[in-house]
């Protein structure tokens, strides 16, 4: 065949593993988190919508930060509107709690609570799909107070407490200083079913 009849094969036209090599190098970040998905090809058409989809929500760790003041969704521009929860299969929720020496039981960790209570209610509602969870804690202290200040393990299982309301996770890590017996409470709480 000589160049003048070389027809041009499309990307729709390469085998299946070819297809998902390309995928994969596009939208799975690995364990690099600051590594950027290019969801763009998600766009072009209906068939390989359909191919990458479950691959993007099964390979990425949708990371979620909680605060006293707000619940973040941080990850890459993967959700154009709302994150589809029921697709996400590896879940990290950090937790910080600021410590401040003025009314800190008060303000702070009453709006902490809350917010993660609400999270945890409407994750029960819609989150169906998730196999991972990682729960991170970490404390904030103002440098005026030294090395001296004690995480509380107490504070930190009324936190974890919430997500008790999910339930059929194999698979849970949790950092905090929290006890190991509330920890392996807390993962048999999860596996359970629905």
């Amino acid at each position: 065949m000589d160049s003048s009849e070389a027809t041009s094969v499309g990307f729709l036209s390469l085998p299946a593993e070819l297809r998902n090599n390309v995928y994969e190098r596009l939208l799975i970040r690995g364990s690099d988190a600051q590594a950027i998905c290019h969801t763009g090809i998600m766009r072009t058409c209906q068939q390989v919508n359909r191919e990458t989809t479950p691959m993007l929500y099964a390979e990425n760790v949708v990371r979620i930060f909680a605060a006293r003041q707000w619940v973040l969704l941080c990850t890459d521009p993967i959700f154009a509107t709302a994150c589809p929860f029921h697709r996400v299969v590896k879940l990290e929720v950090n937790t910080r709690i600021l410590f401040d020496f003025w009314d800190y039981e008060e303000l702070h960790l009453k709006q902490l609570r809350e917010n993660i209570k609400r999270f945890c209610r409407d994750l029960a509602e819609h989150a169906h799909a998730i196999k991972e969870l990682t729960l991170n804690i970490t404390w904030e202290f103002p440098r005026s107070f030294g090395s001296s200040c004690e995480k509380d393990p107490q504070t930190e299982e009324t936190i974890l407490s919430h997500f008790s309301v999910l339930r059929n996770i194999p698979t849970v890590n949790i950092k905090a200083s929290t006890s190991d017996a509330f920890n392996q409470s807390l993962k048999d709480e999860l596996a359970r079913p629905r």
